[in-house]
């Protein structure tokens, strides 16, 4: 599961709370204004989800760069 953004991720914990187990790993930095924080880990104990929390969609100064590197770290986590 993908998770874009802060707000989709704050309603995907409370709709999933006690059922979703995710983890806070290497912030993406470098690649804009602002800090992107990536999160993965599993819901219902056997799902994937990994969640970022820039909205890749809509924010502005999203660059070519920061989705070529969120798509690096998705790519990653598929594989585990």
């Amino acid at each position: 599961m993908l998770v874009n953004g802060m707000g989709a991720l704050r309603e995907l914990r409370r709709l999933m709370a006690g059922q979703l187990e995710l983890e806070e790993i290497d912030p993406i930095t470098g690649y804009g204004y602002t800090l992107t924080r990536v999160f993965a880990g599993q819901a219902i104990k056997h799902v994937r989800v990994v969640a970022w929390s820039t909205n890749i969609q809509s924010s502005h100064g999203v660059s070519v760069e920061l989705r070529r590197e969120l798509t690096k770290r998705v790519a990653a986590f598929a594989r585990v």
